[in-house]
């Protein structure tokens, strides 16, 4: 037997439906502008203090980075890399992401790597 729905409750099922926000895709390797080239992932950190080196695809009006899925901390631009001085680290294993604004305003988050720290 089939259910019986009223038009106007079929018509707000259907506009709240719509008007749900959709999930961003999750970031791939390949759509990453802003790239860590420095920490390698599963890179071990032996020093007291260590200079992440970020390249980007494009320009980027800036370039953030964050480690477990903190605050975003701003990056410095020189010499064609984005760059984020680190330290006073604790020894252990952290992950570290991305975002950059590309010069088109779009926001990129990238794939979270792992780097171990046994240094601090």
């Amino acid at each position: 037997m089939m259910k019986y729905k009223p038009r106007n409750e079929q018509r707000l099922f259907n506009t709240v439906k719509a008007n749900v926000p959709k999930a961003a895709p999750a970031a791939t390797p390949k759509d990453n502008i802003a790239q860590i080239v420095f920490p390698m992932e599963n890179e071990t950190i032996k020093s007291s203090s260590y200079t992440l080196k970020i390249k980007t695809k494009q320009p980027c009006k800036k370039v953030e980075v964050r480690f477990d899925g903190g605050e975003w901390e701003p990056c410095r631009e020189a010499i064609g890399f984005w760059w984020f001085d680190w330290a006073n680290y604790a020894r252990k294993t952290y992950s570290v992401e991305t975002r950059a604004l590309g010069a088109d305003g779009v926001e990129h988050i990238s794939v979270r790597q792992q780097l171990i720290a046994v240094a601090g």
